[in-house]
């Protein structure tokens, strides 16, 4: 009897487990229609964007601009742009930036909304890979992700790496070999 009560209590719990990842599923679902409504695109099967989301670390990044400024080339987007710190000499004087150096610039719908900090725009995210990742592009990989509607904090992907979903951001960022591929922000906004 006491077998069969241990087999039963182990089915219960699995069932109620099961039951709470179809809930948790059902949740980010949810979030995630709500999040495309949002911004009018299709978001990579409900994936978070992982690469360059703890930007606002100032540890590992700095911020080099001193306001948002509307980025025509980013959807017309008001842009924050943050650097990893170990490529900050590099970046400024528009040099190749080394492997594993990120450059992310945090979207607004409005320029106050950089003010407050909250992501009411995407999340537009350039790493540099190890050489050979893909040269064409200078080895750098794109990623783009769109703030949750109801957790702006978490961004959920909407294309990365080689996917044709960021060939835009590829195109843009090459300058023939792809060597550098940053631009800056402009000079009368650029942080000291």
């Amino acid at each position: 009897m006491k077998a069969v009560s241990q087999a039963a209590l182990i089915i219960l719990i699995f069932i109620g487990l099961t039951g709470c990842d179809e809930k948790k599923s059902a949740a980010v679902q949810s979030e995630v229609q709500e999040t495309e409504k949002q911004f009018g695109v299709k978001l990579s099967e409900g994936k978070l964007l992982t690469t360059g989301t703890d930007f606002r670390n100032n540890a590992i990044y700095k911020k080099t601009n001193t306001a948002a400024w509307q980025s025509a080339a980013h959807g017309k987007w008001f842009v924050d742009v943050f650097v990893s710190r170990g490529i900050l000499a590099e970046y400024d004087a528009l040099k190749p930036i080394p492997e594993g150096g990120a450059v992310i610039k945090q979207g607004y719908k409005i320029a106050s909304d950089a003010a407050s900090g909250v992501a009411t725009g995407p999340l537009f995210v350039m790493k540099k890979m190890p050489k050979g990742y893909d040269p064409a592009f200078g080895d750098w990989s794109f990623a783009l992700g769109f703030p949750s509607a109801s957790q702006p904090a978490k961004y959920f992907l909407f294309g990365e790496g080689k996917d044709d979903k960021v060939t835009y951001c590829k195109n843009c960022h090459s300058d023939g070999g792809g060597t550098v591929g940053t631009f800056g922000a402009p000079k009368e906004l650029r942080a000291k």
